[in-house]
């Protein structure tokens, strides 16, 4: 019997087919009847009717807005309008399962139509998956779901991709095979032993090295496509026995065949095998999309995001007026290490990061590496009354932390994705600097000590990480501040000027709050901030009027990255397809988009080197012997711009690319020097300007008095064979005397002559001399050359440890003892030279100061073995003779 018609199961089709004519007028439409805003703020209508009316058809675009600006809202309307309007298929894809979540309520309650598709493939509901493929509704996923050997989101019109600054090891790791000392490790390394030194070779090899090292090589890449069938071998026969690691068989999978197009990177416990830019060009799930919209709180403006998403070009539309000063809450930064009681006593320091703990009731403390996390677990630095908890556990959502009170949750390289607003946290630890990543990002850390080019990254890192706690304008959180590196690092001023002005201004309270302070002034303090009452309001306001006169700076060379950038990508998409002469021209461009003085040179460095091996290559498959000279023109520029650092010895270039590295080849930086030396004979006249220059010089080194010290380094650096040398000129923060030898170096000095012998090097000394090369980089609005140094000359033999934290890695501490016999070895190979006469030839000046141990390359080596962070600690003298802690700037308990 059939039913009525009042009874029919099927379900009515509707012939609405609404198509609003722009996003904000989609809005207007949902926002009478959601469960979202009323209506739109003003910059969220001007964002979008600016990429309506002049991006819509761009393929790459990106949207900067700040935490608390709406960007879920900008992004879910973008993809609704696109949704509704084209039937696109729409991904919003998101760094995490919790925030994937987070972002599906958001949309649900804005109107817009979603499903959610996170966890594994084989668990998705098929009708939610039907309804993506349909247009039907907008997917919310995570990045792995896109950047996968099996993707599970295919077939997408628009990707919206969410905290985009964050997902650089996302979308490389579908090409990054990562192989562990315990695995296949040994036999992979002897089949490449070529492609390392033999020094570095055994070092690797080596089972019984003590320690924990955070070296990391990179092979020659020549090597890598002569071993490019044994190192298939090796890994296909792990990979049939079941001895490749957990999960590696993916990327084996997506890397099959291409293993002399990709880098290796070695340190004592890892292998990794990948492209060094992700050939995203060659997968179909993130290039066939007709748009891909990136968002972030910190997109960066020096190529940082074309590099981590594969893509030559994407157009940034600006943040909307007023909020690129607008903050979000208030963050209360301390630096313990700095503290008078804390920095020279280091379990101290520990019970009192202990103890702060303890006090609340929910911490997030981040770290940058596993070493460090582990470190923790098993020390005294979390509480015993605190249960702590990993990123697994809160993969999901954050009810387990939340929700119970007593718990730490400690992350390991993870600095997004994660809101903790108002009382759910109040204490956010960072400890270390966060550029321990995968081991292309410590290579270029500390092996190229290319910092420049990661600064977006690890600015994004320390800014997101930091605001982890503070998600909305009257959230507020102590961030506490700890690691040498990680101290060091947020003291440069290019690093805070490129920061947000809060930001800036917090930092800058901070370490006010910090220097000379005890411990129980900063207890009181972090109460007074945690109270939040009247006392704190009124220094609240010296921090909003400190805001307001600072403004962000892109730093030197920024620029110069983010033009290379586009022939970076190219390049590597052609190294992809095995097109090297392609590739060598995209390389050729690269170089000389970095060759100029703004650019970073220690990055320049790599890009030469990468240049090298591809004109070597081009060479072997051609036959063309211009090629062979190209190869040796490129690594010999490799090696100018690599000055201070050793990865290029340390990898080992194959012989037919290495005719420009003859053990005989002269420094170009003795060279310049010897060249300058010649000039200026003409300069000192006769013998009586000789001598009077001599016997000022000499004065001036023998006095304690600062000017006629400063004055007599100035002329020391002349006779040295500077191009340019001079003084402070009476500017704040200047150096005392800077040495210029054309672009290979850049010397800069902090003569501390009246300082007393028995005393120990201050903060302020520290920081004044870890500056300096930062100084002469914006007067000359150019950066530094590779390996330039500076120089503190103490008769302190001991530090401050809060100097020691401060002390950045190029200053060195130099005895004036040093200086003088500098000066008098100097004075005797001039001597010996004008009586060779007025125009004595370039290698007779070059052997005689070599004689003297006067050329560059040997007074550099002389006078670089203390570097300032390694100087001893005195505690006894630390606590009886620095100042009194002063004043506090926040006023006392009544």
């Amino acid at each position: 019997m059939l039913r009525n018609t009042a009874q029919m199961a099927f379900k009515r089709t509707s012939a609405s087919s609404y198509k609003p004519d722009d996003p904000t007028a989609l809005y207007r439409k949902y926002s009478a009847t959601n469960s979202g805003p009323k209506s739109l703020w003003f910059h969220q209508g001007q964002l979008l009717k600016d990429w309506f009316k002049n991006h819509r058809a761009v393929k790459d675009v990106a949207l900067e807005l700040p935490t608390g600006a709406g960007k879920t809202l900008v992004g879910g309307l973008i993809a609704e309008f696109q949704r509704l309007t084209d039937n696109d298929r729409v991904a919003y894809v998101c760094p995490t399962k919790q925030l994937a979540k987070q972002t599906s309520q958001a949309l649900s309650d804005y109107g817009i139509p979603n499903v959610l598709l996170i966890n594994k493939v084989t668990s998705w509901n098929p009708a939610d998956r039907a309804k993506y493929e349909t247009a039907k509704a907008v997917a919310v996923t995570v990045y792995h779901h896109v950047f996968n050997t099996n993707p599970g989101i295919e077939n997408a019109n628009l990707l919206i991709l969410d905290d985009a600054h964050a997902a650089a090891g996302a979308v490389v790791n579908p090409w990054t095979v990562s192989i562990n000392r315990s695995s296949i490790y040994l036999d992979l390394l002897s089949t490449v032993r070529e492609a390392f030194s033999p020094a570095v070779y055994d070092k690797l090899t080596r089972d019984d090295v003590e320690g924990y090292s955070n070296d990391v090589y990179l092979a020659h890449p020549s090597i890598l496509h002569e071993q490019s069938i044994e190192i298939e071998s090796v890994i296909q026969q792990a990979l049939s026995t079941g001895t490749l690691p957990d999960g590696q068989s993916y990327p084996v999978e997506m890397i099959a065949g291409r293993w002399d197009h990709c880098l290796l990177y070695a340190s004592r416990n890892k292998i990794e095998i990948r492209p060094f830019i992700a050939p995203t060009r060659f997968h179909p799930e993130f290039d066939d999309p007709a748009r891909r919209i990136y968002m972030s709180a910190t997109l960066g403006e020096g190529g940082e995001l074309e590099r981590a998403f594969g893509r030559p070009s994407i157009t940034r539309l600006p943040t909307p007026e007023g909020w690129d000063s607008q903050g979000t809450g208030r963050r209360y930064f301390v630096f313990p290490e700095l503290v008078t009681d804390l920095g020279s006593n280091t379990a101290a320091a520990t019970k009192w990061v202990s103890d702060t703990i303890a006090g609340q009731s929910h911490t997030v403390y981040l770290t940058p590496d596993t070493r460090t996390a582990d470190a923790l677990i098993t020390g005294d630095t979390i509480p015993a009354s605190h249960t702590v908890m990993k990123a697994k556990d809160v993969e999901n959502d954050l009810s387990a932390f939340t929700n119970n009170d007593n718990r730490v949750l400690l992350l390991t390289n993870r600095y997004d994705g994660l809101d903790l607003p108002d009382d759910q946290c109040r204490l956010v630890i960072m400890d270390g600097l966060p550029a321990r990543g995968d081991l292309q990002e410590r290579f270029m850390t500390n092996s190229l000590g290319c910092l420049d080019v990661l600064n977006e990254r690890v600015r994004s890192r320390i800014v997101q990480g930091a605001g982890r706690a503070t998600r909305n304008e009257r959230d507020y959180a102590v961030v506490v501040i700890l690691g040498d590196d990680l101290n060091s690092h947020l003291n440069r001023s290019d690093v805070q000027l490129a920061m947000h002005p809060d930001v800036q201004a917090e930092i800058d309270f901070g370490l006010e709050q910090s220097f000379d302070t005890s411990v129980a002034d900063i207890d009181d303090n972090i109460r007074i901030f945690l109270e939040h009452g009247t006392d704190w309001a009124d220094i609240d306001k010296d921090i909003q009027d400190a805001s307001e006169s600072k403004h962000r700076r892109s730093p030197v060379g920024t620029q110069e990255l983010q033009s290379a950038a586009r022939f970076e990508v190219q390049a590597w998409e052609h190294i992809w397809a095995g097109d090297y002469e392609a590739a060598l021209v995209d390389a050729r461009q690269a170089v000389t988009e970095l060759r100029g003085s703004r650019a970073p040179q220690r990055y320049a460095a790599l890009w030469n080197f990468f240049a090298s091996w591809l004109a070597d290559r081009v060479q072997h498959e051609t036959g063309k012997a211009s090629y062979n000279q190209a190869s040796a023109d490129f690594y010999k520029a490799a090696r100018k711009a690599a000055r201070g650092t050793t990865w290029l010895t340390e990898t080992a270039t194959p012989p037919r690319t290495n005719s420009s590295a003859s053990a005989t080849d002269t420094d170009p930086l003795d060279d310049a020097a010897v060249t300058a030396v010649i000039d200026y004979i003409g300069s000192l006249g006769r013998d009586s300007v000789f001598d009077k220059t001599v016997v000022s010089i000499a004065t001036g080194l023998g006095e304690t008095a600062a000017k006629p010290y400063e004055a007599a380094l100035v002329r020391l650096g002349k006779f040295l064979g500077a191009t340019e040398a001079y003084g402070d000129g009476n500017a704040t923060a200047a150096p005392d005397a800077v040495w210029i030898f054309d672009d290979l170096e850049w010397t800069t000095w902090e003569a501390k002559s009246e300082s007393k012998p028995g005393g120990f090097i201050s903060p302020d000394n520290s920081k004044q001399a870890s500056g300096h090369l930062r100084f002469i980089t914006d007067k000359r609005q150019s950066q530094p050359p590779s390996g330039s140094h500076g120089f503190l000359t103490t008769p302190h033999t001991e530090i401050h440890s809060s100097a020691r934290a401060l002390a950045e890695d190029h200053v060195f501490g130099v005895q004036p003892a040093q200086v003088l016999d500098l000066f008098n070895r100097t004075v005797r190979a001039w001597r010996m030279l004008r009586t060779m006469g007025s125009t004595p030839t370039h290698d007779d000046v070059a052997a005689l100061f070599a004689e003297h141990r006067c050329l560059p390359s040997q007074w550099l080596a002389d006078l670089t073995t203390q570097p300032l962070k390694d100087y001893p600690l005195n505690d006894e003298k630390t606590a009886a003779e620095e100042p009194a802690p002063k004043k506090r700037l926040l006023p006392k308990q009544q």
